[in-house]
């Protein structure tokens, strides 16, 4: 029995609202379903996976330091899919070593340990190609924005009314990358594009065929509009759709407290609010008040 029905079988008539956290887990989640995107955070699993073991960890711990950068990030974490703080820093610990990841796949493909060497050349494969890169780049800038409310919801004072204008603040940054989308994409993709440059790799899209039911098909005249049509704008569209159906029952049952708190802007809308708290309060204990 969980705590809703706890309360619902003491006080039948109290007001249930979703954890915002969890309702945050729920459209990153949902968001992440698209294809390329779900693909990428399963690489990202299957790496810690393989770097797990101390034999592969002790190389690529030395392939760090033999990089002889200042890395923030010392080992690869483990996405979390209740914690999305945690997840956020798995994407970007990634990201910033994935020269010595590279290099440390190399090595290890090289061993007479067949399961190893089979299991690093496939993961180092599937690293440098365009598809992932991109999409590991782009849930990046999207994780960025969803790490800031997720911090904000874990807040020990957080209250309903506070969670709800960061979850709109985190919506208007999100509308503004899908606004501009040909400029915020080309961000990523010049990223993307330095990555594949030092590795010697060419930035290449996915063959396209007469008849594909798992894939994007769109043919497009360039790699970066292929990519921008059929991953960047669907990844940011769902995102927003998502955290705006999740966050709007939740401004639903603030809307009829707004009188409860302060910086109203007039008197009458504080009427207004003021009538729909107790119409609101009316129907929920069903009792015959009612302010016109």
């Amino acid at each position: 029995m969980g705590a809703q029905s706890i309360v619902k079988e003491k006080q039948p008539k109290a007001l249930y609202v979703h954890c915002s956290a969890h309702s945050l887990n729920l459209a990153i989640t949902k968001s992440s379903e698209i294809q390329a995107i779900r693909n990428s955070i399963g690489i990202l699993s299957r790496d810690h996976n393989f770097f797990n073991k101390p034999r592969r960890k002790g190389v690529l711990s030395k392939c760090i330091e033999e990089m002889e950068e200042n890395y923030y990030a010392k080992s690869l974490k483990n996405l979390c899919s209740t914690r999305w703080v945690e997840s956020f820093d798995a994407v970007t610990g990634f990201i910033e070593l994935l020269d010595p990841i590279i290099e440390a796949l190399t090595e290890i493909s090289q061993w007479d340990d067949a399961n190893s060497s089979r299991d690093a050349f496939g993961l180092r494969s599937y690293i440098l190609q365009c598809e992932f890169l991109i999409s590991l780049f782009v849930t990046e800038k999207v994780y960025s924005l969803g790490s800031i409310l997720s911090k904000t919801l874990q807040k020990i004072e957080i209250c309903l009314k506070e969670a709800i204008a960061t979850a709109e603040r985190i919506v208007e940054k999100v509308e503004e990358l899908r606004e501009n989308t040909e400029v915020r994409f080309k961000e990523v993709f010049t990223a993307v594009e330095k990555v594949f440059s030092g590795f010697g790799v060419p930035v290449a899209v996915h063959r396209s065929s007469k008849r594909r039911t798992n894939r994007p098909n769109q043919l497009h005249s360039d790699t970066e509009s292929y990519f921008r049509i059929t991953l960047y704008i669907p990844f940011l569209d769902s995102f927003i759709m998502q955290i705006k159906n999740r966050f709007t029952n939740h401004k639903a049952v603030l809307s009829a407290f707004q009188t409860l708190f302060p910086g109203n802007a007039d008197d009458s809308e504080v009427m207004q609010s003021f009538r729909n708290t107790v119409n609101t309060m009316g129907r929920i204990f069903q009792t015959p008040s009612k302010i016109s």
